[in-house]
């Protein structure tokens, strides 16, 4: 599992981090590959990212929802 937050993150509206699912990972160099299914009730959602990575930073992009793929960066944390 893997703790994402974000604006929306939490559940009931709230911005808090919760737990998700990772799935489908690959990797091929600096680039990667990954689906996170979020849980939402008796429905669940799954995300498709995709990007690459150089040191501690990667930048990529997530596919579906409304408004097609939605750029993305994150940092390793410690």
């Amino acid at each position: 599992m893997l703790s994402f937050g974000g604006r929306r993150g939490g559940g009931g509206g709230g911005g808090g981090a919760r737990e998700v699912e990772v799935s489908n990972g690959t990797v091929d160099g600096d680039s990667f590959s990954f689906d996170l299914v979020f849980e939402l009730g008796d429905n669940s959602i799954t995300l498709p990212y995709s990007g690459t990575w150089e040191g501690d930073t990667m930048e990529g992009t997530r596919s579906g929802g409304r408004g097609g793929g939605q750029p993305f960066t994150g940092e390793r944390g410690g």
